[in-house]
């Protein structure tokens, strides 16, 4: 499982520019419900989710609410709590550190794209 996770987190950080712009909520939300599901699993896991989420969260310029959608999924139950830390603690990593994602001017200027 560990290597399935960190697979999906390269595929996430160098190639998520190849999925169609529409798939990238149903991605959103499968990662989301992973997270939920297996939070209480390996710690290993949960933060190859927690830094897939992440990326995607930085690429998605359209996700405008990450942390209340995610404090409303991962933080209304206790075993969950592990998970949002993790992706509180993942996240500025991902943002500052980059791991290759590249953003253009044009792609952070331009409007988002409506659901």
């Amino acid at each position: 499982m560990i290597y399935i996770s960190e697979a999906n987190s390269q595929q996430i950080t160098y190639d998520l520019h190849q999925l169609p712009r529409d798939s990238l909520p149903q991605l959103r939300d499968t990662i989301i419900t992973l997270l939920q599901s297996l939070g209480a699993g390996p710690k290993p896991i949960r933060t190859q989710l927690c830094v897939c989420l992440a990326n995607l969260a930085i690429q998605m310029l359209e996700w405008k609410d990450v942390l209340s959608v995610l404090l409303n999924t991962l933080g209304s139950n206790p075993q969950s709590i592990p998970c949002m830390l993790e992706f509180l603690h993942v996240l500025p990593e991902e943002v500052t550190e980059g791991r290759k994602i590249h953003l253009t001017v044009r792609a952070v200027a331009s409007p988002p794209i409506s659901d």
